[in-house]
């Protein structure tokens, strides 16, 4: 269960074997129990309840309170409390009225300090669910998100290397950024279900899973008339900023690729010279066969070539947004997954993961894109996010 990173007392610490068997039953009750709705409120005057399917007991009232995952604060957090791993807990939220979910910031995991989100379990697949017409069912899909982190090496008895650890990197306590660019779903009642990352990539200290933040933003559906009625954006700032750039423009770049912001000075290379140096040849291969868009003219101008690569290839579901103190920002996109399978020649097949990493100055420009691999060797190291420290 998790412990912050404070000389506060922590939560009690689960039974051990010393427990009668009666108090064991007991505690496994209280702690499956789900809690009572929590009244949240969004910008416009917009209110929901939040339903958790479960909550963890601490003996400060409402230190782990589904209200958590929406004050804003990411050092305060909803921490689940159901016994195991916690796969399949959720948080229900149901406002007030209907809206057009035009996307939402996360702060997965415990994310207090570094401290908190390595002790404690954190997600990594979130599916998120259309429950307005039957609280009692799962709902229709909106979106199945994975998120992925830092990871660190660690070796195995054997001298085998292997990323089975969460790092601690501040790039974990970095935002998830997810905006609807093309057919926002209209909804009323949404449930956010997660599941842990495996044992295999972190093994934390306590089995809770968390969520310090979930931060809607969307616009008021008037399903009489089909009208929408603007409602002020809660992200702060970078999260605001790159939010309406993504928002604005994606749908446009397609067309008009050489309106892409540039930041002042800056000249981009062809797209087809940034394949990151250190990958095999075959990879290269496969990373230029993926970048070739079937529209792409040879007279396309770099420009144009890098708008339509960040309008139908950059942005996937989730974005990490990454604040330096130099006061640039960098957008971690969804990776280029490639695969070579075995040959007789090379038995053992192969999986390399490509990050698109997009660096914009501090008016929020393009100034810098690159293509970097996680950097790391190892088991599993392919799911790491690639460090953004300099």
């Amino acid at each position: 269960m998790p412990r912050a990173a404070s000389t506060s007392p922590g939560p009690q610490s689960r039974p051990t074997c010393g427990i009668l068997l009666a108090g064991l039953l007991a505690v496994g009750s209280a702690r499956a129990s789900a809690p009572p709705p929590e009244k949240v409120s969004f910008s416009g005057g917009v209110t929901a309840y939040v339903h958790a399917s479960s909550t963890l007991k601490s003996k400060t009232p409402g230190r782990y309170a589904a209200r958590n995952a929406f004050d804003g604060d990411p050092t305060t957090a909803w921490v689940e409390g159901a016994r195991g791993p916690g796969d399949g807990e959720s948080l229900l939220l149901k406002f007030s009225l209907p809206i057009q979910l035009d996307g939402f910031a996360l702060w997965p995991g415990y994310a207090r300090s570094l401290t908190t989100l390595v002790d404690n379990a954190i997600p990594q697949r979130l599916d998120l669910r259309d429950a307005s017409e039957d609280l009692a069912e799962p709902g229709r899909s909106v979106m199945s998100i994975e998120l992925r982190y830092r990871l660190s090496v660690e070796k195995g008895r054997d001298g085998t290397a292997r990323c089975s650890s969460l790092a601690k990197d501040s790039i974990n306590l970095s935002p998830k950024l997810i905006v609807r660019t093309s057919q926002p779903p209209r909804v009323q009642t949404l449930r956010l279900e997660m599941t842990a990352l495996p044992q295999t990539l972190h093994r934390p200290k306590y089995s809770d899973q968390s969520l310090s933040d979930w931060m809607p933003f969307f616009h008021i559906a008037d399903t009489a008339s089909d009208e929408l009625t603007d409602v002020p954006s809660p992200l702060p700032s970078p999260l605001r900023e790159v939010a309406e750039l993504l928002r604005q423009n994606m749908m446009h770049w397609p067309q008009a690729p050489e309106e892409v912001p540039l930041a002042p000075g800056v000249t981009v290379p062809s797209l087809f010279e940034l394949a990151p140096q250190e990958l095999p040849t075959w990879a290269r291969d496969e990373l230029h066969h993926q970048l070739h868009l079937p529209e792409s003219l040879p007279a396309d101008s770099p420009v144009s070539q890098l708008g339509k690569l960040i309008a139908t290839k950059f942005i996937g579901p989730a974005v990490t947004v990454t604040p330096l103190r130099t006061g640039e920002v960098v957008l971690l996109g969804e990776p280029y997954e490639l695969h070579r399978e075995g040959t007789t020649a090379t038995p053992n097949p192969e999986a390399i993961s490509v990050f698109p990493v997009v660096t914009l100055d501090s008016s929020f420009r393009i100034k810098r894109v690159e293509l970097r691999t996680s950097g790391l060797r190892g088991a599993g190291c392919e799911q790491s996010l690639p460090s953004v420290e300099p």
